[in-house]
Order: structure tokens, then C-alpha cells, then sequence
């Protein structure tokens, strides 16, 4: 007969106390299939089988019959499907939401209309600055991840709201998207080593927030701010052109 674990062990399996009694080749597969541990989960207990082998507690081949278990198949519910495409009429309503007549509508209109028309992701919308704005051209000097730069330009109806904003914005160094406070003015900000007065940039999650909010007035289906990247990429998938246009193209 096996002998059994040692207390001096204190191996415990996953989901269980501690188990003294039971015969090791036995224990593992219980774990496996009464407590539907998962594998990766069980490095534990084949360690202590070996070194249950070392010590003479366990024979060779009662080791190998407790390791030797093919790995159980455990099924997952699928997972939700993330992100959904956003319809011209949803960002209309959007637009539609933000003509308030408050300075916050006229930033949240370009926003949008921005992030429609362009596709840029929530951190390159909150690090434009006014610098890389080139009106004549009306193109954006956007940095994006691993600090790539890229030129994008801005169609005609997103850049008609992206000027609206800018001749409502206050005449100093700015972002392109500042703060505004509750009472309808842009935060400025003091950088007292230079004596300067400036609009610092809002947050990746202000940039959330101000869709989930215009969604919800719009009573529109709740979709986040990627969803416009993933619209603007399947536009031009749709409009016959390449992945890669993505980057340096636009049009709303």
C-alpha cells in the first residue's frame, strides 16, 4: 500500500485544504476532474508528487500514472463582440447634441467630428496642439504610438467645426482640446518658471466621458471613442481603399 503525504510536505491543492491521506496517484486527478482545476493551476501538486518520489514516499509508476493525465478541455462562453461601427446618423445626432450654444458644445462638435474624421485614438486627439494645426492645408502633425508623427488631413465638414472651436478658444498657447470650467471658460494653467499662461490638454478619460455623455443625451447605443477609429478604417475599406490610408487620410 502507497503510503501517504507527509505533514511536514503542507501541500495544498488548488480549491481544497489541505490534503494528507489521499493516495497520491489518485490526488491529481481528483483535483483535475471533481474540483475541474484547471491545468496550469496544478504545477504545484506534480512537484510535490516528484519530490514525493525522491523521498520513497510514492513508486516510480505511481508517479507516472498521477502525471500522466491528458489536459481537460474546458469550455468558455464566447467572448462579446467588442466595438461596433457608428453610422453617419449617429454622428449627426452627436453634432446635434453638442449645438447647445455653450463653448463645450463647440469643443465637443470638433472633437467628434475630429475623431470621425480622421480616426485618431483618444491620446493623439488630447496631444494636438495648435502648432500642429496647418490651416491652409488643413492637415493635423498627429504623434502616435511608438512617437511615429504622421500628417492627416481633415475633411471639409470636420474642419468647418474645428474652426468654429478655434475662434472660440482663448487667444494664448494652447491645446487644441482644453478644459472648460462649470462656468463655460477654457482652465488655463500657469507655468510660473516662465511666466507664461497657457490651456493645458484634457485626458485620455475626459475625451470618454464626453462621448458616453453626448451618446446618452443622443439616446444612441453606448459605443466608446475607438469606435470612431474603427468606422473611419472600415469607411475606407469600404470606399476601395488600403489599410494603411488610415493613417494620412480623412474625410467626414
Amino acid at each position: 500500500m502507497a503510503k501517504t503525504f507527509p505533514l511536514s510536505l503542507g501541500m495544498r491543492f488548488p480549491g481544497t485544504s489541505q490534503i494528507t491521506s489521499i493516495q497520491p496517484p489518485y490526488a491529481l486527478r481528483w483535483c483535475l476532474t471533481t474540483r475541474n482545476v484547471p491545468w496550469s493551476k496544478c504545477c504545484q501538486p506534480c512537484a510535490a508528487f516528484k519530490e514525493c518520489w525522491r523521498l520513497g514516499y510514492i513508486t516510480v509508476e505511481q508517479y507516472q500514472r498521477a502525471v500522466d493525465l491528458e489536459r481537460a478541455v474546458r469550455k468558455t462562453m464566447p467572448q462579446a463582440q467588442t466595438g461596433r461601427h457608428v453610422e453617419q446618423e449617429e454622428v449627426a445626432a452627436l453634432l446635434k447634441q453638442c449645438a447647445d450654444g455653450s463653448l463645450a458644445g463647440v469643443r465637443d462638435a470638433a472633437l467628434i467630428a475630429i475623431a470621425y474624421s480622421c480616426g485618431l485614438r483618444r491620446a493623439e486627439l488630447t496631444a494636438l496642439s495648435l502648432e500642429d494645426i496647418d490651416l491652409a492645408a488643413m492637415s493635423l502633425r498627429v504623434v502616435g504610438k511608438g512617437n511615429k508623427e504622421r500628417i492627416v488631413y481633415v475633411g471639409h465638414d470636420a474642419a468647418l467645426y474645428l474652426r468654429a472651436w478655434l475662434r472660440g478658444a482663448a487667444d494664448m498657447p494652447h491645446a487644441v482640446f482644453g478644459r472648460i470650467t462649470k462656468s463655460g471658460r477654457l482652465m488655463p494653467a500657469h507655468d510660473k518658471a516662465a511666466g507664461d499662461v497657457f490651456i493645458p490638454h484634457m485626458t485620455d478619460q475626459a475625451v470618454y466621458a464626453i462621448f458616453k455623455r453626448r451618446a446618452e443625451q443622443a439616446l444612441l447605443d453606448a459605443f466608446s471613442s475607438h469606435d470612431m477609429r474603427r468606422t473611419y478604417a472600415g469607411n475606407l475599406l469600404d470606399a476601395g481603399r488600403s489599410g494603411d490610408r488610415a493613417e494620412t487620410n480623412g474625410s467626414l
